[in-house]
């Protein structure tokens, strides 16, 4: 009973959705220019965020752990501090169990793409 009265009474973290913000946005609009640039990354050319995502998933198990994702940030050179980058991850991580699975990394992506596409400004030529 009084393990239960404990975890009620601490503080809980909010769901890493909740973490996400507009400074999430920008930092995954960074790796989104970095992959439309087409970038190399140990060895493969970022495409897409498919290939992207492959590329950092240097062990092939399918999810990014906060390390590789952190070292493939590092390695782009992309200039984010490892705070940023950590906060990023968490961002990512929407089911928040560790890892960046290739949905959550893709849905970011596109998230950064969308309100890309969003705030660029129509221009009218004749």
């Amino acid at each position: 009973a009084l393990d239960l009265l404990e975890r009620r009474t601490q503080p809980t973290v909010p769901p890493p959705s909740a973490l996400w913000d507009d400074r999430a946005d920008q930092l995954v609009n960074v790796i989104a220019q970095a992959i439309k640039g087409h970038r190399s990354l140990f060895g493969t050319i970022l495409r897409d965020a498919e290939s992207a995502f492959r590329a950092i998933d240097k062990d092939g198990s399918g999810s990014l752990d906060y390390s590789e994702f952190m070292q493939a940030m590092r390695r782009l050179g992309l200039g984010l501090k490892d705070d940023q980058t950590m906060e990023l991850a968490r961002a990512m991580d929407a089911d928040g169990d560790g890892t960046i699975d290739i949905e959550e990394f893709c849905a970011a992506l596109e998230r950064a793409e969308s309100l890309a596409r969003r705030e660029k400004p129509w221009v009218w030529s004749p």
